[in-house]
This record gives structure tokens, sequence and C-alpha cells, in this order.
């Protein structure tokens, strides 16, 4: 919200009203994200080790409201974002979602899980973030000054997520001397 209204402050005067409703959108409908984004990651949890795909489109996860569904451009533009982002992560917090891949994928009785499915991984996080935002009926500039908030803000000391969900790992028995 912070961000939206700085930009509607530099913004020309035809454009402020765009920001002021996607602000009154997000305050509107903001204690809908967090369960949507927790019940997503949930999800991804609850099918460790299985397509992260295929199980949301089981549990229907997937946006309700056919009439507000994004274009295909729309929806490459927002797909290319969260995958940059997520990338982003993969790169910055490599040795712990290394570790974490192996601990998860041991839980599941896999070798090592895909860093680009697995549940709490970067990817994973991003979708859920994506899920989490569907209802609200934003622009799509500004649902990308949202998603870029969100790395900036949650997703910037996510190695320390990643060592915690490591540390714990370790505390329960599973693979506590991986190098």
């Amino acid at each position: 919200e912070k961000q939206l209204f700085r930009l509607a402050d530099k913004a020309p005067n035809e454009q402020q009203n765009g920001y002021f409703d996607s602000i009154h959108e997000l305050k509107r409908r903001r204690a809908e994200v967090m369960p949507r984004f927790l019940r997503s990651v949930e999800n991804s949890l609850a099918h460790l080790g299985e397509d992260v795909t295929q199980a949301s489109r089981a549990l229907n996860l997937q946006p309700m409201k056919p009439a507000l569904l994004l274009t295909e451009s729309t929806q490459l533009d927002e797909s290319l974002v969260l995958s940059d982002i997520a990338t982003k992560v993969e790169l910055r917090v490599r040795e712990p979602l290394y570790a974490l891949a192996q601990r998860l994928g041991m839980l599941a009785g896999l070798p090592r899980l895909a860093s680009d499915t697995m549940a709490l991984g970067p990817h994973s996080i991003t979708e859920a973030l994506r899920y989490g935002t569907c209802e609200l009926d934003l622009v799509l500039d500004h649902r990308l000054v949202l998603y870029r908030c969100f790395e900036r803000v949650v997703l910037n000391d996510a190695e320390s997520l990643y060592n915690v969900l490591n540390n714990y790992l370790v505390e329960q028995g599973i693979l506590p001397y991986l190098h």
C-alpha cells in the first residue's frame, strides 16, 4: 500500500485514481490474502514429492472467478515476474535450499526434491503468493508492484527461513550429518 501510495503521489493526476483504487482494494481485502497464501503452502506440503501443479488442480486451488481470468499475455508477464523472483531467491540461498531439498526428499521417500517444485521452495512460495492475491482486483502493473514488494520485504531474508527449517529437520533426526 505504501509503495502504491508513493507511486500515486508521483503519477499524473489522471492516473492517480487507478492507484487509489488499488490501495482501497488492498485495504478492503487484505484479510483474505494470508489465509489463501497459507492454504496454498499447506497444500504443497500435504502433497510433498508430488507434482505441485497436479495437486493444486486436484484440490481446486486455482482462481475461483473465471470471469476475471487474466489474458494469456498478462499471465505470461505475471509468470515471468514470479519466476524471476523465485530464481533470484534460489541463486541467493543455494546451500540451505539444497539441504532442505535433500531433507524434504527423504521425508517424501525420494532422492532430492527439485527446487522448482519443492514445497516451501521459492517457486512454491511465489505460486502461493499468486494464489493468495488472485482474488484481488488489481491491474497488472499494481499486482507486479505487490509481487516486487513481497520479494523485497519477505523473500529478502529467505535464507534465515531455510536455515530455520533445516535446523528443525536436523533436530528431528532428518539427515543430521548432511553437508
